[in-house]
């Protein structure tokens, strides 16, 4: 199978593929690291760092991981309405399902809380 990984805004400089082969892992000099389902080509999380040693990991579903002060970093947009991502916290600040994604989600409990996002989600913000 044959696709194109897009997404990263600098040349990639390091590609590298999990133990079990189903992730292709990318780095870029954008500052990113890029989880890629290798079947299929689909982003699964990026992985941003800064200088200061900060980090921010979000998954294609919304669910993040980070450092002190990441919520900053993270925002919704919902139709005309930029929602700070302090906002939605308890439903998106889950370090413990970026772990399970990046680790291969073997028992599926990443994938079955990402199907049930987005109606979490909506009811959570019409408050």
């Amino acid at each position: 199978m044959r696709f194109t990984l897009r997404g990263h805004a600098g040349a990639i400089y390091a590609l590298a593929f999990s133990a079990d082969g189903r992730r292709i892992i990318s780095g870029s000099l954008d500052g990113t690291i890029r989880y890629w389902d290798r079947n299929d080509g689909r982003l699964l999380a990026t992985i941003a760092g800064t200088a200061d040693g900060k980090w921010l990991a979000q998954t294609e579903a919304g669910f993040y991981a980070g450092s002190d002060g990441s919520d900053a970093a993270v925002v919704i947009v919902r139709r005309n309405t930029a929602i700070p991502g302090a906002q939605a916290r308890k439903l998106l600040y889950r370090p413990d399902l970026v772990e399970q994604l990046l680790k291969g989600d073997k028992d599926g409990r990443y994938r079955d809380a990402a199907r049930t996002l987005p109606e979490a989600l909506s009811r959570a913000l019409a408050n």
